[in-house]
């Protein structure tokens, strides 16, 4: 039995080290088509490489954006700049609270913001953050906080995209890449933010729901907080509109603003605002350029209101 072992500890570097190579075949030279534990998404539908390179210039701003998708197309960093405030937009798709924690773990000192506004989607606490994950391990330098990341999802794709990922950083396969600023109906505009081209959605109806949120994420989103508590930054918590079918379907909307309330100064703007589901979204929980100019007239008003930042 201890030479089965002992022969069993000499293979498994054997088959790491062939695992690796092939991995990096496969993500080299494989049709995308077959790479479904392979996903390298550089740049991504969200402009991530182009924000994650434009934060690193920003310093002593006056807001910074946190969340999924819905922060970086909902939150218009040029109507801000109208307003006399700078901002930089640090959301990205699909993004969780645990995606979340590690950008502001790499950024917030860096950024030095007066105000965070954190935008509260609910289902970013029900996913696992695969997604996400995948999106900043292609667009930003690997190290030790990303490496913790990626085994915590413990999801293969996470864990291929960051081998694949140490590869090309190592090897600079990269280092040339330039990321354009229209991608299909998508405009990256420099702050972070995202303009989509004029859509609207056609109404629609849903059968009833319950959030189901993960503890892991709601670790990681009270880690957050009391990060920003310890570097004395003031915060915000925001969930921004969804349609209104969609958003009555969920049965348990209440027990959400709960839990968040209780971690600091909330709006719920679901509800709030003149927004039609089918004139101001593109789709069920994303605004379109005339919905966010309605949502951040409020969020600004809101802020005077409260003289920040």
């Amino acid at each position: 039995m201890k030479a089965f072992l002992l022969q069993l500890l000499k293979f498994v570097p054997v088959a790491l080290a062939v695992y690796i190579v092939l991995l990096i075949f496969w993500g080299e030279f494989v049709h995308e088509d077959f790479k479904k534990n392979l996903l390298f998404p550089r740049g991504g539908g969200g402009h991530m490489y182009s924000r994650l390179k434009e934060v690193k210039t920003q310093r002593d701003i006056d807001i910074l954006f946190l969340g999924s998708s819905h922060t970086y197309h909902g939150f218009d960093t040029r109507i801000f700049k109208e307003h006399g405030w700078t901002s930089f937009n640090l959301g990205s798709s699909s993004q969780t609270p645990i995606q979340t924690k590690l950008l502001v773990e790499r950024y917030l000192k860096r950024v030095h913001p007066k105000l965070v506004v954190f935008e509260v989607y609910p289902e970013t606490f029900q996913l696992d953050g695969v997604e996400s994950s995948l999106d900043i391990i292609a667009n930003d330098s690997i190290r030790f906080d990303m490496v913790k990341m990626a085994f915590g999802t413990k999801n293969v794709r996470s864990v291929n995209t960051l081998i694949y990922g140490m590869y090309r950083q190592l090897f600079g396969r990269d280092r040339n890449y330039v990321e354009l600023p229209r991608k299909q109906e998508h405009v990256y505009i420099s702050g972070g933010y995202v303009e989509r081209d004029p859509g609207y959605f056609r109404y629609a109806t849903y059968d009833k729901q319950e959030w189901q949120l993960r503890n892991d994420q709601k670790a990681a989103f009270e880690a957050i907080l009391k990060l920003l508590k310890q570097e004395q930054i003031p915060y915000l918590l925001i969930q921004a509109p969804m349609t209104s079918a969609r958003y009555r379907s969920y049965t348990n909307n209440a027990e959400f603003d709960r839990y968040i309330q209780q971690k600091g100064v909330y709006r719920n703007f679901n509800g709030e605002l003149p927004l039609d589901d089918s004139l101001h979204f593109y789709d069920d929980n994303h605004l379109n350029q005339n919905g966010v100019r309605i949502f951040n007239a409020a969020v600004i008003s809101w802020l005077e209101e409260r003289r920040l930042p």
